[in-house]
């Protein structure tokens, strides 16, 4: 039985951080358009020297920290914060089980619980991210769009 329950936390685990992960690599992708952005409107005058690359070393909670200085969403960069901090604890201590914890069915069902409503935030606060990686996404491509057009 605690094998099964074993095997099934640690795929809660694994499925949990995906989710984690999504939402890292979706901040980069905002980030990234805001750079962009900004590039195209300071090039002229100024230099933006950040790369892509740079991002790329970045931890998520410096992406998240990165993100609230570019974003108005009061209730998205909460959200941010609060899914940094689960993301760290399923990282760094979810797998941390005494040998008493591990034999423990109870215990066991407690955290895969834990496990499934971590990932069920993640996939919220990622949508919602999602809708504000469009919205840059958009304001991206309509700074392009005017040098692409030929004039008569």
């Amino acid at each position: 039985m605690t094998k099964k329950l074993t095997r099934q936390y640690q795929k809660a685990v694994h499925d949990t951080l995906e989710r984690c992960q999504f939402i890292e690599e979706t901040l980069r992708m905002c980030v990234s358009h805001a750079m962009d952005i900004a590039k195209l409107q300071l090039s002229p005058y100024y230099p933006l020297k950040y790369t892509h690359a740079d991002l790329s070393k970045l931890s998520m909670g410096k992406m998240v920290s990165i993100f609230s200085r570019i974003s108005n969403d009061a209730l998205l960069k909460k959200s941010l914060n609060s899914i940094t901090t689960e993301r760290n604890y399923v990282a760094h201590h979810s797998l941390l089980f005494t040998i008493g914890e591990s034999h423990d069915p109870i215990h066991i069902k407690q955290q895969i619980a834990k496990m499934e409503g971590i990932k069920k935030r993640a996939i919220a606060v990622h949508n919602s991210l999602l809708d504000a990686r469009y919205k840059l996404f958009r304001s991206l491509r309509g700074l392009q769009r005017p040098q692409n057009i030929k004039r008569l």
